[in-house]
């Protein structure tokens, strides 16, 4: 009795944990899509022959202002991506040269 009530905690706590990292997944991925701009062009779009769609552009630096860790560098296209249902699971950040990056996740 006691072991399985212990699991129970285990496994509560560390939901309980997930719960948070999502959120502030989440809140890290609003933020920098409020901070970032409309795309008027980037290298990477022009090179797939992609048009702009809804995308952004940030500076790496701002990203790293707003909490996030990213190794990219530079002006940086966000994409925000969609779950089928049309809810926000996150964006995608994509530098000059096509090296990619998630900030939040589909849940």
């Amino acid at each position: 009795m006691a072991l399985t009530h212990r699991r129970n905690v285990i496994q509560q706590a560390q939901h309980q944990k997930e719960q948070y990292e999502h959120h502030q997944k989440s809140a890290l991925a609003r933020k920098i899509w409020e901070a970032s701009l409309p795309c008027i062009s980037h290298p990477y779009l022009e090179r797939k022959q992609i048009e702009v769609h809804n995308t952004h552009l940030i500076h790496s630096d701002m990203v790293c202002k707003l909490g996030g860790k990213v190794s990219l560098k530079g002006c940086l296209l966000v994409v925000r991506l969609r779950s089928w249902l049309g809810t926000g699971c996150g964006l995608q950040l994509i530098d000059f040269n096509g090296n990619k990056r998630f900030i939040g996740q589909a849940k």
